[in-house]
């Protein structure tokens, strides 16, 4: 499957490398899904000695967002999910 699709960085989580994928098409009866997404500094170290040809992002949250603004509750979310990655996947 390919699609095309636009993403930017979460503008109060500027510089963590959290960022939003717009899906706007009706999926499942929802429309207007947005996925939070984490792409890993490129300094961490691989996971486990990776040899993707391509790295590793972690979707952290995929839901229909109704207003334009994240809350305060989805910024915690996206943070503490951040989080989790960094300590069980890079011992960070």
């Amino acid at each position: 499957m390919l699609f095309d699709h636009t993403y930017e960085s979460i503008k109060s989580l500027q510089g963590l490398g959290i960022y939003e994928l717009r899906l706007d098409d009706q999926i499942g009866g929802q429309s207007n899904i947005r996925v939070a997404f984490f792409d890993p500094p490129r300094d961490w170290s691989p996971i486990l000695r990776e040899t993707r040809p391509l790295r590793t992002v972690w979707v952290l949250e995929a839901l229909p967002k109704r207003r334009d603004e994240w809350t305060t509750n989805d910024i915690s979310r996206f943070r503490a999910s951040r989080l989790l990655v960094q300590r069980r996947f890079f011992g960070r």
